[in-house]
This record gives structure tokens, C-alpha cells and sequence, in this order.
């Protein structure tokens, strides 16, 4: 994956959080089984996604350019 495919998930996971919010709502009005299927789904695609994001994230930081995570104060 590049940094094209990052900022899309980045963008999906912004969707599902406001779509996630949204639907906690309207739990609180309603108690169907299939919207309650619907968000536990939701809420499960959004877990994944930031872990992919995480992961993507670590492979680009450089710990060379970094002095192996070990910050120099010169």
C-alpha cells in the first residue's frame, strides 16, 4: 500500500466514525435487531481499518533519519 491508499482509508475511517456516531443516536430510539447488526459491523470495519492505518503508519517512519527511535539533542 502507498500513501494514496492511506489517505483513503484514513477518509473511510472518518466516514464510519460520523456514520458510527449517527447510528448511536438512534439507538437510543430504537432497538431493531438489524439496525443493532448494522452498527456492530460498522463499528467492526472501523477497527480494522485503524489498525491497517497503524500499520501503514509504521512502515513509513525511517528510524535511520530517527537515530533508531533514540532522539539526539545536539
Amino acid at each position: 500500500m502507498d500513501l494514496a491508499d492511506l489517505s483513503k482509508l484514513k477518509a473511510r475511517h472518518h466516514h464510519l466514525s460520523k456514520t458510527v456516531a449517527k447510528m448511536e443516536r438512534e439507538r437510543e430510539r430504537t432497538r431493531n435487531p438489524d439496525h443493532k447488526t448494522e452498527l456492530v459491523e460498522l463499528k467492526k470495519e472501523k477497527l480494522w481499518i485503524k489498525d491497517e492505518i497503524h500499520k501503514l503508519e509504521q512502515l513509513e517512519f525511517n528510524y535511520d533519519e530517527h537515530q533508531g527511535g533514540v532522539e539526539s539533542f545536539r
